[in-house]
């Protein structure tokens, strides 16, 4: 624990969710955490850390959309994943942060991909589901520079 970020235990949720209902409620108490972790761990000062809770935050979205039934919502919560980590990548420098930087090229990704997905399921817009796989490329093509040697996850 610790005792100077003066956050309480987690209270105990109970059972696993079961549907989106019981998941959103899961959903926001986790969010109101990662809220309070943020007030504490800023970007300046606390880089990996703050770094790592966005990625968590990403994932608490990824999970909430497995109980999301309609796919226009399902997108639109995965393509809320993408709004910090879009903010934060080309802020940090892949010198100093390298690992990290791949983390959050592959986790933007992997969001692309899994929306292009559902806008091909969903027979989205053509101009849409052309900038999710543009999007999709363009991180995969960095992660894969940047892992060959090139370092830099500039896209």
């Amino acid at each position: 624990t610790f005792p100077t970020l003066h956050i309480p235990p987690i209270e105990s949720v109970g059972l696993i969710p079961t549907n989106y209902k019981e998941a959103s409620s899961v959903f926001n108490l986790a969010m109101r955490k990662f809220k309070e972790a943020l007030k504490f761990y800023i970007f300046d000062g606390f880089v990996t850390e703050h770094v790592n809770v966005m990625m968590d935050i990403s994932l608490l979205f990824k999970d909430l959309t497995a109980f999301e039934l309609d796919p226009k919502r399902k997108a639109a919560m995965h393509l809320r994943r993408t709004v910090p980590l879009e903010i934060l990548l080309p802020q940090l420098n892949p010198k100093m942060f390298d690992a990290l930087c791949k983390q959050m090229t592959a986790e933007l990704a992997e969001v692309y991909r899994t929306v292009l997905d559902i806008a091909v399921d969903g027979k989205h817009q053509q101009s849409k589901t052309r900038g999710y796989a543009t999007s999709a490329i363009a991180h995969y093509s960095a992660l894969t520079t940047s892992i060959g040697g090139g370092g830099s996850t500039d896209l």
